[in-house]
């Protein structure tokens, strides 16, 4: 978390003209709830007034008169973190505290679309990815999970550092699926069953039968936007067909945040 929150300050420092901001951009079940609900915890800790809001539908007029009076105590540092920015990204409230010229008011919001120059969103002073911020298997955060799974035993050290590495890999480093595949594997009866060798925990990942299950379907779904209307599953059908990929399926793809358009491939094999 320290070095994620190092990340954020990195970013606020970028721009000294105006009220400090970042936009934080990612797929679905990458985590970025889970970030904020965590910048809310260490921006507290650090002598800030903290604000959290799950939607920007909140951010009324009550909300409004409140950060214009924070506006006023320049003694005050203050941290305004709004989720899903994308609902209604002119709520009058948000707006004005990306406008604001004063540095004790830090915002930060996150969503699934892409940081784009136009638009409200480009009023946010930096952005910031959240695939940048996805666990890699030399990470502090990772390797304490590891050392976690090591000392339930499980199984062997080896073989559960083998299957965490693997579960890490398949899921791109997103946080959620990737400690929601292992807490599966190594808490609950049924996932602990396969782990008696790599060959029988392959198997049984792979196999359609988990694959159209509950648990797998769960993890899906929170990861991957519903396809809903006629459009996406028509794109989806084809592209999971095995389909040519078209333009327009990709940009669909990317909207649903199923694609990564700078590895030009999906977030992660689920």
């Amino acid at each position: 978390m320290d070095s994620v929150h190092a990340e954020i300050d990195e970013h606020l420092q970028l721009n000294m003209g105006r009220s400090p901001s970042v936009y934080l951009s990612g797929c679905r079940g990458c985590g970025k709830t889970s970030l904020l609900m965590l910048l809310a915890k260490s921006f507290s800790e650090k002598g800030y007034k903290v604000y959290f809001f799950s939607s920007p539908e909140f951010l009324g007029i009550e909300a409004a008169t409140a950060v214009e009076s924070l506006m006023l105590d320049r003694t005050q540092k203050v941290a305004v973190l709004v989720d899903e920015v994308a609902v209604k990204p002119e709520a009058v409230a948000l707006l004005s505290l990306l406008k604001s010229p004063h540095r004790n008011i830090v915002t930060i919001g996150a969503a699934v679309p892409r940081f784009s120059p136009t638009g409200n969103t480009a009023l946010f002073a930096s952005i910031l990815l959240m695939k940048d911020l996805v666990l890699t298997i030399d990470d502090e955060d990772f390797l304490q999970l590891v050392h976690y799974c090591v000392n339930l035993h499980v199984t062997n050290q080896t073989l559960t550092e083998t299957i965490c590495t693997f579960l890490l890999k398949e899921c791109g480093g997103h946080a959620y699926p990737t400690l929601a595949f292992i807490e599966y594997f190594f808490t609950h009866e049924e996932g602990k069953k396969q782990l008696t060798s790599e060959e029988t925990f392959g198997r049984y990942f792979y196999a359609n039968s988990f694959a159209t299950g509950g648990f797998y379907s769960q993890v899906r779904n929170r990861c991957f936007d519903r396809v809903s209307d006629t459009n996406r599953l028509q794109v989806a059908t084809r592209v999971l067909g095995g389909k040519e990929c078209s333009t327009d399926d990709i940009d669909a793809l990317t909207r649903l945040g199923w694609w990564d358009p700078d590895a030009n491939n999906f977030i992660s094999q689920l």
